[in-house]
């Protein structure tokens, strides 16, 4: 599986603005329950909220990457949010984060889920992908990034 299969450009939020992770992470959840692919919103929230409650997905450089596994979804579904602003996302260096892919994968399929983070980890490490996704004028764009 590769990322431009599960990301749905219509579930990319730029210029994306909340007053903390929790009102992102539900905005984010809202766009793929727009799809069509979450079965059950309130255990998706709940799991999300009790693997972040465990240890943050802020990761240093900008860049979060919230994840679960839930019966929540029958299929892997991922959103992503570009926020110039940046958000507290209790990131290991204290800095803001400016984008952040949200994953959401069934319980069932914990080698897909590595791989998606790896696929994710590999693509944010490109400094020239990230500075391209934070001018992104159209969720088709960042899509045709990751698509690379």
């Amino acid at each position: 599986m590769v990322l431009k299969d599960i990301l749905d450009p219509r579930c990319v939020k730029l210029n994306a603005a909340a007053a903390n992770k929790w009102l992102l992470l539900d905005q984010l959840l809202g766009l793929i329950a727009s799809t069509g692919s979450i079965k059950d919103y309130s255990r998706a929230y709940a799991d999300l909220y009790k693997r972040e409650e465990q240890q943050s997905t802020g990761l240093d450089g900008g860049i979060a990457m919230p994840h679960v596994r839930t019966d929540a979804v029958t299929k892997t579904v991922m959103a992503a949010a570009v926020l110039p602003k940046g958000i507290d996302f209790n990131s290991g260096d204290g800095k803001p984060v400016h984008i952040v892919f949200l994953t959401l994968s069934p319980q069932g399929s914990p080698g897909e889920h590595i791989q998606i983070l790896s696929e994710l980890a590999c693509l944010c490490s490109d400094a020239d992908t990230v500075r391209s996704i934070m001018r992104a004028g159209t969720g088709k764009e960042v899509w045709q990034l990751i698509a690379c």
